[in-house]
């Protein structure tokens, strides 16, 4: 697999989208007309082109997308069509200068390599081999599964699958940050061949030449919108969306949020919350942090910090111009008969979910799937059965930054590929790259604030680490070799999350026993005075809640004694009436009080009963109502 010719590939198509600004299909013109000028085809079909595609250029296209670019160059008058065959006008491709263009990225792909190299050998005493460096980039790139998004049910890949490690993509990361205010023409090629992965997948959409005409439409975030426009997950996400917000809301689509996505948002925040009340106990499962809480810890948000987005949250999506809306009433009959098969929804959600090898069922919130399934429901009984192949006819569309959930949904409503239309749910990248592909400006603008969030999430550290780091402190802890305060200060200090992301290059498998202690080393510097400010502070604040807490449950124990002894007491003086009471029925030999005996012969008949059936006697009566008296009483003092 050569990744030098995929990248180059990519640059070059981005390229020719910058020459030529029309449709993108014309942005593959080029590549076929220089497959007919190397090959010498005198006459050629489809699959020749197909196969040569990805030979010389590493892009594997499917048939009937390599189809569409040939017929679209015959179109432009580069070809001829006789008996079945293709026929090169060699006059007119002649004009072609494919080879100088693609000189020109080869130039700007070794310069950005070699710099790559040496700024990993100087910055972080690592060697990258020029081979290594590329498959980094690519890889990092290739986050997105675009083949899902764009493609459906397409089984070939544009481009090949690689899972770059933790650290590779760590170190892309930091090389960003570097080029993006170092060199700026090493930053925009890194822009380029993203746009250029965007353009080669973008084919794969069936309907990929029309005009996007989206007035009219009315747009249903997910949840995960609400974490980056309300910025839980950085700034950088939070100028990514913006973008695409305000994008959607210019081509007059209206925007809403359904009410229980909403809640599922702020209920989400509100375990945050609780957690984050909770992080200075020493059984807390930092483990289990999901990315919202992993955020506020790395940034040192506080309780109030958080309570203040739970707050303002609903005013902030009003000022968006996103509506809460509540989802179709499905007793309302009329509805009825388009609902859905929610069960085989779930289901399909869960396979798609499982056939990814980085699916992690413990990321999914309790209900997450059930959320999805009713906004997916609720949208195609929106639509009431209305099907269209263009976006502004389908009426309503869910948008999901899920690209697993995006797949499932359209394998479950498009089971015969051949009836095509727009789906119900489509990712934030398929219908973002329409938009911003008929205005050039705005698709390098969004690109940059999509790599530079990339590059910022890539450098947090991920589940992984978080967890091979706590088993190194509490293995360490266990041997005490850390003080209790060392280990207080390792475990939730987001200072030490940030040095153990440098020490291991946000890689777990960089993690050892040597590794908290380094980061306690780094802590002695004097760039760490005020997170010993901040720990000394939130010391105090726990032994405080501690004080307290002993202060209270010493109270309830005096209460709770002073409850039993007065329970106790009450009923020895109840069993002592009883006790009396028995005494005057049996004087009923001596006296003759007919009432007396009656009364003596129901009681002797109901101990008599009791005795038999619950085996009761006095003693246990006292000691029944004892424990029933004292136990009320308690439950009334504590609620």
């Amino acid at each position: 697999m050569n990744i030098s010719k995929i990248i180059v590939s990519l640059a070059v198509l981005k390229a020719n989208w910058d020459t030529q600004k029309t449709d993108y299909i014309d942005t593959f013109v080029p590549f076929v007309c220089y497959l007919i000028q190397k090959n010498r085809y005198k006459t050629f079909d489809v699959t020749q082109i197909k196969n040569e595609f990805f030979v010389e250029f590493g892009l594997g296209l499917p048939f009937h997308v390599t189809e569409t670019i040939i017929d679209r160059t015959k179109k432009e008058g580069f070809l001829k069509k006789e008996n079945g065959q293709f026929i090169p006008i060699d006059s007119k491709i002649s004009e072609c200068n494919f080879t100088e263009v693609c000189e020109e990225q080869e130039r700007k792909l070794t310069k950005i390599i070699s710099t790559f190299v040496g700024f990993i050998k100087n910055g972080f005493q690592k060697e990258f081999s020029p081979e290594e460096a590329e498959k980094a980039f690519l890889g990092f790139i290739d986050v997105e599964d675009l083949k899902s998004i764009f493609g459906g049910g397409e089984k070939e890949e544009i481009l090949p699958t690689i899972i770059a490690s933790s650290s590779d993509n760590y170190f892309v990361s930091k090389f960003i940050a570097y080029a993006r205010k170092g060199d700026p023409n090493l930053f925009k090629f890194i822009v380029d061949i993203t746009i250029g992965r965007l353009l080669a997948h973008t084919i794969l959409f069936k309907e990929s030449s029309q005009k996007v005409k989206l007035k009219g439409l009315k747009c249903y975030l997910d949840v995960g919108f609400l974490f980056f426009l309300l910025e839980v997950n950085g700034v950088a996400f939070k100028d990514a969306y913006d973008e695409l917000i305000n994008s959607l809301k210019e081509c007059d689509i209206k925007l809403c949020v359904f009410r229980h996505t909403f809640e599922e948002f702020i209920n989400i925040l509100k375990s945050d919350l609780f957690s984050l009340h909770n992080i200075n106990n020493p059984t807390f499962g930092f483990e289990k942090v999901g990315r919202s809480l992993q955020y506020f810890i790395n940034n040192s948000y506080s309780e109030s910090d958080v309570e203040m987005i739970i707050n303002d949250a609903s005013q902030k999506l009003e000022n968006y111009g996103i509506e809460i809306v509540e989802k179709p009433n499905i007793k309302d009959e009329s509805l009825h008969q388009y609902q859905i098969d929610e069960e085989a929804l779930k289901e399909t959600i869960i396979k798609t979910y499982k056939e990814n090898p980085r699916f992690n069922e413990d990321s999914l919130g309790k209900g997450t799937i059930d959320r999805d399934v009713d906004s997916v429901s609720a949208i195609y009984t929106l639509r009431k059965g209305k099907k269209s192949i263009f976006f502004r006819d389908s009426g309503y569309i869910f948008i999901t930054n899920n690209s697993r959930l995006a797949e499932a949904v359209n394998n479950f409503e498009n089971k015969n590929p051949g009836n095509f239309y727009i789906p119900v749910c489509v990712h934030d990248v398929f219908i973002g790259t329409f938009i911003w592909l008929q205005s050039p400006a705005k698709i390098e603008n969004i690109n940059e604030k999509k790599i530079m969030a990339q590059a910022y999430a890539a450098i947090q550290p991920s589940e992984a680490l978080v967890k091979r780091y706590l088993f190194e402190i509490d293995k360490l802890k266990e041997k005490k070799e850390i003080s209790e305060e060392q280990y207080y200060l390792l475990r939730s200090g987001g200072w030490a999350r940030r040095i153990l992301e440098e020490k291991t290059f946000g890689d777990s498998k960089n993690v050892n026993s040597k590794t908290p202690v380094q980061i306690l080393e780094e802590f002695k510097n004097d760039s760490s005075k005020l997170e010993i400010e901040k720990y000394e502070k939130e010391k105090k604040k726990v032994e405080e809640i501690t004080s307290e807490r002993d202060k209270i449950l010493n109270q309830q124990k005096n209460i709770f004694r002073k409850i039993e002894q007065t329970s106790a007491l009450f009923t020895w003086v109840l069993f002592i009436l009883i006790i009396v009471l028995v005494f005057l029925v049996n004087l009923a030999d001596f006296f003759d009080f007919h009432r007396l005996i009656i009364l003596r012969l129901a009681l002797t008949i109901i101990f008599s009963l009791l005795a038999i059936i619950f085996g009761f006697n006095l003693l246990d009566l006292r000691k029944k109502i004892n424990l029933w008296i004292s136990a009320k009483l308690k439950i009334i003092l504590i609620t």
